[in-house]
C-alpha cells in the first residue's frame, strides 16, 4: 500500500509468461475487494535489477508440479522441457534453503529419506546450474521510519544517457546505514525509467536522495511511502562482495 505518488498499490508477481500475468491481473481485478473501486491498472516487466526481492515459500511450494520421479531424472536433463522440471531433492534444496538458509544438508537429506550427501549434491547442481545464485542475509528489527518507492520516469534519451553516470554510482555506493541503500532497484517498461525501494533511516535522507537523483537530467522523479506490506516482504543486506555465505537467509534464484 502506498502513499502519496501515483498508485495506491503495487504488486510484486512472479509469472512464466505475459499471458500468464495477464490472466494474474484479470482475476485482481474481478476480486471482490477489488471489484467496487474505481482504477486504472498498469503492468510492467520489471528487469536488469540490483538488490533482491525475498521468495515466499508459497512461490516455491508451485514447483510441486515441476517434480518428476527419479527414473526420469536421466532422461529429463536431456530434454528441451528440462528448465521446467525438477526433481524431488532440488525441491527439497529449494524449498528448506528458503525457509532457513542455514539450513543443514544433512538434515535436509534426514527429513525427505535421502542418502547421505545427496542433498549436498542437488545444492552445488543448483548452484552451478545458475538456478541458485547464493544464499545471502536478511538483516532484521532496523531503525526504518518508513520504505520510500522512487519512480523515475525517462523524458530525453539523449540527456539521460549523457548524465545517468550519478544515478548508476548513487545505487551502488556505500551507504552509511547498516544496509544497502536501496533494497531494490531495477529498470521497468511503463513508464519507460527506473523503480528503486529505498529503507529511508534520517528525517532529510528521501529530499537529499532525490536531490542527488536529479543531478542525472532528462526525467522525472517522483515518490510514495509503503505504508503497509500485505504480502511477503523485502531484503535488507548490507553487501560489497559476492559470497557463499549461508547463514540467516533469503535465497537468491533465478527461477
Amino acid at each position: 500500500m502506498l502513499r502519496g505518488g501515483d498508485y495506491n498499490l503495487m504488486l510484486y508477481v512472479m509469472a512464466e509468461s505475459n499471458r500468464e500475468i495477464g490472466l494474474v491481473s484479470a482475476r485482481l481485478r474481478r476480486n471482490a475487494m477489488l471489484l467496487k473501486y474505481p482504477a486504472e491498472w498498469y503492468t510492467t516487466p520489471f528487469y536488469e535489477h540490483y538488490g533482491f526481492m525475498p521468495l515466499r515459500d508459497e512461490f516455491i511450494d508451485t514447483l510441486k508440479d515441476k517434480i518428476i520421479d527419479r527414473s526420469s531424472a536421466r532422461s529429463y536433463r536431456a530434454t528441451k522441457e528440462k528448465k521446467k522440471q525438477i526433481i524431488q531433492r532440488e525441491f527439497a534444496i529449494l524449498r528448506e534453503l528458503n525457509s532457513n538458509g542455514s539450513a543443514d544438508l544433512m538434515d535436509v537429506d534426514r527429513k525427505y529419506g535421502f542418502d547421505t550427501g545427496r542433498a549436498q549434491y542437488a545444492y552445488y547442481k543448483l548452484v552451478e546450474s545458475g538456478i541458485l545464485k547464493r544464499i545471502t542475509i536478511s538483516l532484521q528489527d532496523l531503525p526504518i521510519r518508513y520504505v520510500a518507492a522512487i519512480f523515475i520516469k525517462i523524458t530525453d534519451m539523449e540527456l539521460y544517457y549523457g548524465t545517468r553516470d550519478s544515478l548508476l554510482m548513487d545505487i551502488v555506493d556505500r551507504s552509511d546505514t547498516p544496509v544497502n541503500k536501496y533494497a531494490l532497484a531495477g529498470d521497468i517498461a511503463t513508464p519507460f525509467g527506473v523503480l528503486m525501494l529505498m529503507p529511508v533511516f534520517g528525517e532529510r535522507d528521501l529530499d537529499d536522495t532525490i536531490q542527488m537523483l536529479s543531478e542525472a537530467k532528462g526525467m522525472t522523479i517522483k515518490s510514495a511511502i509503503i505504508t503497509t506490506t500485505l504480502v511477503g516482504g523485502l531484503c535488507f543486506r548490507r553487501l560489497t562482495v559476492h559470497t557463499l555465505s549461508r547463514q540467516n537467509s533469503c535465497i537468491v534464484s533465478s527461477a
